[in-house]
């Protein structure tokens, strides 16, 4: 079963209750379906949880969670869409991935922590839901770095996402030191 790994600070802040101490969150959690495995290196409580529950794959699904069990929130925040000043437009997909979807999000700063948590969750969708990535795979860049197309006056930028040979683009992942073959060209 997949785990997730939470700082109870982190849980704290996140849920507002800052009177609950580490037991009393493991009996809350307990009671969300998440089981308490143990502790990682640096600290963290490590819990299991239910495989169909990939609202708690990070600090922040589980936060919300329990929100909603303290009666502090109810429903899911749904942001505010308009009209994208970017595409994606698709070329020559690999047989295993034909499908992409993208979102620019403005406004955000994260700092190490949410970065880390980012990359759990990221780490988790591929483990589970990705197969490994076999199935699907997540990228989450910086949209400053990313050499957008402009076709025309008015069109917005677009991203051209197409197959790339196993021998072609190379990258390093958040998190590695290691250099990846890129199934997908952004």
């Amino acid at each position: 079963m997949p785990t997730v790994d939470i700082d109870t600070d982190e849980l704290r802040r996140l849920t507002g209750h800052d009177e609950k101490d580490d037991e009393q969150l493991k009996t809350d959690l307990f009671s969300l379906g998440l089981e308490y495995e143990g502790e990682t290196e640096e600290g963290d409580l490590r819990f299991e949880f239910e495989p169909d529950r990939l609202d708690r794959l990070s600090v922040e699904g589980v936060a919300r969670s329990l929100r909603y069990q303290y009666g502090d929130d109810r429903g899911v925040y749904v942001p505010n869409t308009n009209d994208p000043d970017w595409t994606i437009r698709v070329e020559d997909v690999p047989e295993e991935r034909p499908y992409v979807t993208g979102a620019v999000i403005r406004g955000v700063d994260l700092d190490e922590a949410a970065l880390e948590s980012l990359i759990q969750l990221q780490e988790k969708l591929h483990a589970t839901m990705g197969r490994k990535r076999a199935k699907g795979a997540i990228g989450v860049h910086d949209l400053a770095m990313l050499k957008g197309e402009r076709p025309g006056q008015g069109e917005g930028q677009s991203i051209r996402y197409t197959g790339v040979a196993p021998d072609g683009d190379r990258f390093v992942p958040l998190d590695s030191d290691r250099e990846s073959c890129s199934r997908s060209r952004r």
